[in-house]
């Protein structure tokens, strides 16, 4: 975890100069502000009707009697997107899209569940076989027992 936060302080920012630096001597400084805008504006549009949907859908649900959870996933990854395109960069703009992008926000849930589930299903020992023998006391069920005879037929 501390590797990843210090890759998003410090390599982040180091490869969003270097994408103004390159983007900017192709196109113009210009050219390059004037991107940088054009992408924010675009992206909060995009982000303000995508939350509206998803808004709606989690209403639409939650008036079933469902528990709207995939809609506030939906809704948690949009707001990320709008931040990821309000902060100014290439790199942050293309991840901004990815996760406006239905399918995008998809991906990252499956991949997340993928890699964290695991390690939540064996943190409750649901599905996990313990590799150790169980003690003898663990076969002890306690209770009252009454033996019933069968008739002998004699009387």
């Amino acid at each position: 975890m501390p590797g990843l936060l210090l890759f998003i302080l410090i390599g982040v920012p180091l490869v969003e100069i270097f994408l103004f630096i390159e983007i900017g001597g192709a196109i113009g400084a210009g050219w390059t502000v004037l991107l940088i805008f054009a992408t924010a504006m675009i992206g909060l549009s995009m982000m303000r009707r995508q939350g509206l949907d998803v808004l709606r859908r989690a209403q639409t649900a939650q008036a079933r009697g469902g528990a709207p959870l995939g809609e506030m996933a939906h809704g948690v990854l949009i707001l990320l997107a709008g931040l990821l395109l309000l902060t100014p960069g290439f790199l942050t703009d293309a991840l901004g899209f990815f996760l406006l992008w239905p399918a995008g926000r998809l991906f990252l849930m499956a991949s997340l569940l993928e890699a964290l589930l695991p390690s939540i299903i064996g943190r409750f020992g649901v599905g996990s076989v313990s590799p150790q023998k169980p003690s003898p006391e663990q076969n002890i069920i306690e209770g009252d027992y009454k033996v019933n005879d069968p008739p002998s037929g004699k009387e």
